[in-house]
């Protein structure tokens, strides 16, 4: 793989996540908009927080290694920082550094958002009032 296959499959990942964010808002919107008062509408919305949260535990640390591809960078012998997986590209010059940023916004989101999906799906079980609580 060459570094021009690896900036694709880059802006296609950021893509993908983009895509799922989107329509997680535009399904939550409708939603509340056809049934504001309706506990089904937050069922549905449950779900689909769910299975998001499910897909990113598997697929987190691929994409932030992705994320940070662009990063792996190291000085060759005529004082020039390169890239030390792909030959002849030449780090923080260029187009480089507009990679560099898209994909440093890329992690503030993706793990900001993963952030949220945890605090969403997490359930505190350490009332001791409650029969549940553990």
């Amino acid at each position: 793989m060459n570094y021009y296959n690896a900036l694709v499959i880059f802006y296609v990942i950021i893509g993908i996540l983009v895509f799922m964010l989107l329509v997680c808002l535009i399904i939550h919107i409708m939603l509340i908009n056809v049934n504001k008062h309706n506990l089904e509408t937050s069922h549905v919305i449950f779900i689909i927080f769910r299975i998001f949260y499910e897909l990113l535990q598997i697929i987190y640390l691929p994409i932030i290694e992705l994320f940070f591809i662009l990063f792996k960078c190291t000085t060759n012998s005529n004082g020039l920082i390169v890239h030390e997986v792909f030959n002849g590209v030449y780090c923080f010059t260029g187009t480089n550094l507009v990679h560099i940023f898209v994909s440093i916004l890329a992690i503030i989101v993706f793990v900001s958002g993963n952030f949220l999906l945890i605090k969403y799906g997490y359930e505190n079980r350490t009332k001791t009032h409650l029969w549940l609580a553990k």
